[in-house]
């Protein structure tokens, strides 16, 4: 048996004893090439165009680079596990890997700064979708200047996989060279303060972002819009009012009660509206600000009103009881109106809730899956000899799989949209409805044509 021959022969084992990590690379790949389009397409096309919203697509767009090229190559790699003998390959391969997997970082901090900006600082100015477009061109920047390093420093390097000096393989990996060694550890180093940093930053919005979401469960924000008086008059300034709403146990006569006429509307805490609804800019229309408390326990069921103390930036209307301090007494009664309001409000407090638990359950994802790579990684560049040297074979098959963890959130990622997201669920599930639809279809015309087919040729 020749050198190569035996070569062969090695690869084809060891290719064998890495069937269930090539199985799972290519399970992730399957779900993340059909899950990932899913997601462009219904943040992309079927939502409203948000910042929240433009952070997910593009976060989409990196997991789908790495189910399209990174997995097929790693896939590649693993059925040529002593035969890979591509030099521009493997630092292809290396270098697609480093950047989708930091920029993937990088715009799950930027989604965590959002969620933290639109939930903590509702009044601050807020990232807008222009800014939200450089700071994507920002992410993809920064990943190409992190991840160029990996163009230099990793090769395809002759391995010694037995005791015969002339059967050689090739791997692969980084480079051997004592020179390089020492840049590869300070690039590993470099990488690993930045992968710590990031979790701390992505704990420490979440945990902010946590604190705010439980503290609405006791307060609630609505923002009203005050109605013209009249179509032919119109008022140029600003208003600002914060209604206080507070139980009343006194009874109101209808007569002779002054109402202020609102169009209330919750305040949007959802990444779809909450720009636009707090971040208003002097249009010529008067907006309100109205915070209601419900932590106060029900009362026993009887007749109440609820009393509104608002205080106008601007003088009140002439037909409100002012006082000297421009404040002014409103008084509402309970009404279908209210009732859908509270409907409203309830549904963006669950919608917001809900888009914070995914991208929290992105971002543990993201971290989980990257911290046995890149602890692999640095064990591998301190290493005094090859791993399958040093490794027993299943220790191999295991070393293997999880130097290829950060394969994972690229997949996982579609999936936990499916379990969070109903509507994305639902768009999911009624795709699979259609494709099952047009197999049976199909199906039914191919047997309806053979058995006019046979009747046909029974006839004859």
């Amino acid at each position: 048996m020749s050198l190569d021959q035996k070569l062969i022969a090695l690869n084809d084992d060891v290719t064998r004893a890495l069937l269930p990590v090539i199985i799972i690379i290519a399970c992730l790949m399957v779900i993340g090439f059909i899950g990932n389009p899913m997601v462009m397409y219904f943040y992309g096309c079927r939502m409203k165009t948000t910042p929240s919203y433009m952070f997910i697509v593009t976060l989409a767009i990196f997991d789908m680079i790495s189910c399209t090229i990174s997995m097929p190559f790693e896939i590649y790699e693993l059925c040529h596990f002593y035969t890979f003998d591509s030099p521009e390959a493997c630092r292809t391969l290396r270098f697609i890997n480093y950047f989708a997997s930091i920029a993937s970082g990088a715009t799950l901090i930027a989604i965590a700064v959002d969620r933290y900006r639109k939930i903590c600082k509702p009044f601050d100015k807020q990232i807008s979708v222009k800014l939200a477009k450089v700071i994507i061109v920002l992410v993809i920047v920064f990943s190409a200047m992190t991840s160029w390093p990996s163009l230099v420093f990793y090769t395809v390097v002759p391995v010694n996989i037995t005791e015969d000096p002339e059967l050689v393989g090739f791997d692969c990996t980084t480079r051997r060279d004592e020179d390089f060694k020492r840049y590869i550890t300070v690039y590993n180093l470099i990488l690993f303060p930045i992968f710590i940093i990031s979790i701390i930053v992505l704990i420490v919005l979440y945990s902010l972002v946590g604190k705010q979401l439980f503290n609405l469960k006791n307060f609630r924000f609505y923002a009203s819009k005050r109605s013209p008086l009249s179509p032919t008059k119109s008022n140029k300034s600003e208003a600002m009012t914060m209604s206080i709403s507070l139980p009343s146990p006194y009874k109101h006569d209808s007569k002779g009660d002054n109402y202020n006429v609102k169009t209330s509307r919750p305040l949007s805490l959802s990444p779809t509206d909450l720009e636009s609804d707090i971040n208003r800019k002097n249009t010529g229309t008067n907006g309100d600000l109205e915070f209601t408390d419900i932590s106060a326990p029900k009362e026993s069921e009887r007749k109440r009103a609820e009393t509104k103390i608002s205080f106008d930036a601007t003088s009140s209307p002439s037909s409100d009881t002012t006082d000297n301090s421009g404040a002014s007494i409103s008084r509402t009664k309970h009404s279908t109106s209210g009732s859908t309001k509270d409907k409203k409000l309830t549904a963006q407090n669950i919608n917001t809730k809900r888009y914070t638990i995914i991208t929290l359950s992105i971002s543990i994802a993201f971290v989980l899956s990257f911290l046995p790579y890149l602890s692999l990684v640095t064990w591998r560049t301190l290493a005094s000899d090859y791993e399958p040297n040093l490794l027993s074979e299943s220790a191999m098959v295991a070393f293997q799989l999880f130097l290829r963890s950060f394969l994972i959130s690229s997949a996982s990622n579609p999936v936990i949209y499916g379990f969070l997201n109903t509507e994305f669920k639902a768009m999911v599930l009624r795709a699979l409805r259609r494709v099952c639809c047009f197999c049976c279809m199909r199906k039914e015309t191919r047997d309806i044509s053979r058995s006019e087919l046979s009747g046909h040729t029974g006839s004859t």
